[in-house]
C-alpha cells in the first residue's frame, strides 16, 4: 500500500485507514501507482507555486526574467524583476478569478432570464460599408470659389456640388447635364479641374491651388452662358404667341 503512504495516510493506524477500503476489486494496481504519483507530484507543485507566490526564490525569478528579458542580470536587474514576478503572480491569479466569477454570472442571468426577456434582446445590426467617397477641404474651397465667380450671374442656390469616386462635380441645379466644373483632386501629387466650352466637351487645366480657379473665370463665365441661353429659349417658345391674327379674327 505505498501509495497510501503517499498520500500521507498511516497504514497502521485503523483510525485513518480501514482495511476492508484499502483495495478495490477490478482496479489495477498500475492505476492506482500512477494515480498516487500524479496526486504526489501536483501536489508538490501546488506547494511550490504558493511559495513562489508568497516569496519568489532566486532561482524562480532569473527564470521568468529569461522568459522576457535579454539583457544582463545585475543584482539591481534581479531585485527588480523579483518585485515584478511577484507583481504579475498576483494579477494574474486575480484576472483569472475575475473572469470565472464574469463567466459564472452571465451563465446564471442567462438561465434565469424569462422567455420574453431572451426574445426582446435586440438583434445586431449589420454595418452598412463604408462610402469610398470623401469630399475634401479642397474640393469644398473650390466649390465656394465658383460659387463667388458666378454670382453676380445666377442665384448661387443653384450651384451645387456633387462628389463621386473620381472626382467632384459642380452643378447647376443639381442637374447632372449641367455640369459647370469638375475638380480632380484626389492625386496627392496633382490637381485638375475640367472646364466646359460651348460645344460641352471637358478640357482639364492644371491647377496650382485652388485659388488658380480664379483665372478660369471667363471659361466658367461661357458655360453658364450656354445653359442659361438654352432656359431662355425654351422659356421664349413656350410663351409665343399664336399665329392668328386680330384681323382674322375679327373677320370670323
Amino acid at each position: 500500500m505505498p501509495f497510501i503512504t503517499a498520500l500521507g495516510y498511516n497504514v497502521f493506524d485503523p483510525g485513518e485507514v480501514i482495511p476492508e477500503f484499502t483495495a478495490d476489486v477490478g482496479i489495477k494496481i498500475e492505476e492506482i501507482a500512477s494515480t498516487a504519483s500524479e496526486l504526489k507530484y501536483t501536489g508538490a507543485m501546488k506547494s511550490y507555486l504558493m511559495e513562489q507566490l508568497q516569496e519568489p526564490s532566486e532561482d524562480f525569478v532569473r527564470h521568468m526574467a529569461l522568459q522576457v528579458f535579454t539583457g544582463r542580470l545585475t543584482e539591481n536587474a534581479r531585485e527588480k524583476f523579483r518585485l515584478i514576478t511577484k507583481k504579475a503572480f498576483t494579477q494574474f491569479i486575480s484576472d483569472r478569478v475575475s473572469d470565472r466569477l464574469a463567466s459564472a454570472l452571465s451563465e446564471e442571468k442567462a438561465a434565469n432570464a424569462t422567455p420574453e426577456q431572451q426574445n426582446d434582446t435586440p438583434a445586431e445590426t449589420p454595418q452598412e460599408p463604408k462610402s469610398k467617397i470623401v469630399t475634401m477641404q479642397e474640393e469644398i474651397d473650390g466649390y465656394n470659389a465658383v460659387k463667388a465667380i458666378l454670382r453676380s450671374k445666377v442665384d448661387v442656390k443653384r450651384i451645387t456640388i456633387k462628389d463621386t469616386v473620381n472626382y467632384c462635380n459642380v452643378l447647376l441645379d443639381g442637374n447632372q447635364r449641367k455640369p459647370l466644373c469638375r475638380f480632380y483632386f484626389n492625386s496627392p501629387n496633382s490637381k485638375f479641374i475640367g472646364l466646359f466650352g460651348e460645344d460641352r466637351k471637358e478640357t482639364r487645366i492644371p491647377l496650382e491651388t485652388v485659388d488658380d480657379i480664379y483665372l478660369h473665370t471667363d471659361k466658367l463665365y461661357v458655360i453658364l452662358d450656354v445653359y442659361l441661353s438654352s432656359e431662355a429659349e425654351k422659356g421664349a417658345k413656350k410663351v409665343q404667341p399664336s399665329d392668328t391674327t386680330d384681323e382674322q379674327l375679327g373677320s370670323e
